[in-house]
């Protein structure tokens, strides 16, 4: 169960630093709010990805 906490607690973190950091990156190229967007949904669709597929190893 702890293990579950501290990757959601992980996840949550990696996407706030790509939103703030595409917030920042992106008002040089595009609108910071879409370029925010799209960091923290690419995060946030990693994320997911490495939490299940490192759940199915372990059964």
């Amino acid at each position: 169960m702890k293990s579950i906490i501290l990757k959601t607690t992980i996840s949550i973190a990696i996407m706030i630093i790509a939103s703030i950091l595409g917030f920042y990156l992106g008002s040089t190229i595009m609108p910071c709010e879409f370029t925010a967007i799209l960091c923290t949904m690419i995060a946030g669709f990693a994320c997911t990805i490495f939490v299940i597929g490192s759940n199915n190893k372990k059964q």
